[in-house]
């Protein structure tokens, strides 16, 4: 996140960086980005980016994924977040993006 806010005080400040960009940094990942949460408390970040620039990756089969435990997974990691904010990431974000 530092990096985004970071990136939005240059813009502002640095009347070179501005030139042929009509959206800040932060406008622009907004636009076209998102981030990947997996084993990440996903909370914290709503509030700077969104849930809806979120998406939740289970990552089976892998040896790496959450399974078997990915329901205590996704309750521990989701914690905090409202149910519409947690319909949102583990799915609904998905969907939209890849036009399901």
């Amino acid at each position: 996140m530092l990096y985004l806010e970071w990136a939005d005080h240059q813009f502002e400040h640095d009347g070179l960086a501005r030139e042929g960009y009509d959206l800040t940094p932060l406008q622009m990942f907004k636009r076209q980005c998102f981030f990947n949460a997996w084993y990440d408390p996903v909370a914290p970040f709503t509030d700077y980016i969104g849930a809806d620039h979120i998406l939740w990756s289970a990552n089976p089969p892998l040896a790496n994924s959450t399974w078997p435990r990915t329901r205590e997974t996704i309750d521990h990691c989701f914690k905090g977040l409202s149910a519409d904010a947690r319909e949102r990431v583990l799915w609904k974000n998905a969907a939209e993006l890849y036009r399901l």
